[in-house]
C-alpha cells in the first residue's frame, strides 16, 4: 500500500469521505463481517466509526479496540470504549469491548494482531490525527497501518 501513500493522503484529508483500502495481496471473501475498530476517542475516529457503517454486513462482529487507554473524566470517559460500544450495538452489531495493553508493542502491532486473532476481514481508523510535521518525523498509526496491514482498512479523518 505504500507507493501510493501520499494520493491516498490527499484523497483521505481532502475528500470528505471515507476511503476503503484493500492490501494487494487480499484474498478474504468478505469485507465487513469481522470489523476491528480502532477506538482512541478522537473526532477522527468517531468519524471513521459512523463510516464503517456503510460497509458493515446488517450482522457484523465488532471489536471496539482501545489502546492503553487510561479511565478519567476526559478522552476516554470511565469505561473507555464501552459507550461506543453500546452506540453500535444499537444498531444491531454483535459488539466486544477490548481494552489492550501495547506491552511494550506499537498500537498499530496492537490492533494487527487483535485483527489476526479476531480474524476481522476490516480494520476501522480514523486516519492521520497528528500533523504532517509529526507523521514525517515520527511514522504514526496511519501509515504504518498503509505499510503493514494485510486486512482491509477504512479510514475517515
Amino acid at each position: 500500500m505504500q507507493p501510493h501513500a501520499d494520493m491516498l493522503e490527499g484523497v483521505l484529508m481532502g475528500g470528505g469521505r471515507p476511503v476503503l483500502v484493500l492490501p494487494a495481496d487480499w484474498t478474504g471473501e468478505t469485507v465487513g463481517n469481522r470489523a476491528v475498530v480502532a477506538w482512541d476517542a478522537s473526532r477522527e475516529a468517531a468519524r471513521a466509526l459512523h463510516d464503517s457503517m456503510l460497509v458493515l454486513s446488517d450482522d457484523a462482529k465488532v471489536w471496539i479496540a482501545a489502546v492503553d487507554a487510561n479511565p478519567g473524566e476526559t478522552g476516554y470517559g470511565q469505561a473507555p470504549g464501552w459507550d461506543v460500544g453500546a452506540h453500535v450495538s444499537r444498531h444491531g452489531y454483535k459488539v466486544e469491548v477490548r481494552n489492550e495493553d501495547s506491552t511494550g508493542r506499537s498500537v498499530p502491532h496492537v490492533l494487527l494482531d487483535l485483527a489476526t486473532s479476531c480474524d476481522a476481514d476490516l480494520i476501522v481508523l480514523g486516519g492521520y490525527r497528528h500533523s504532517r510535521l509529526q507523521q514525517s518525523v515520527l511514522p504514526g498509526v496511519t501509515r504504518t497501518l498503509l505499510r503493514t496491514s494485510k486486512v482491509p482498512l477504512l479510514l475517515s479523518h
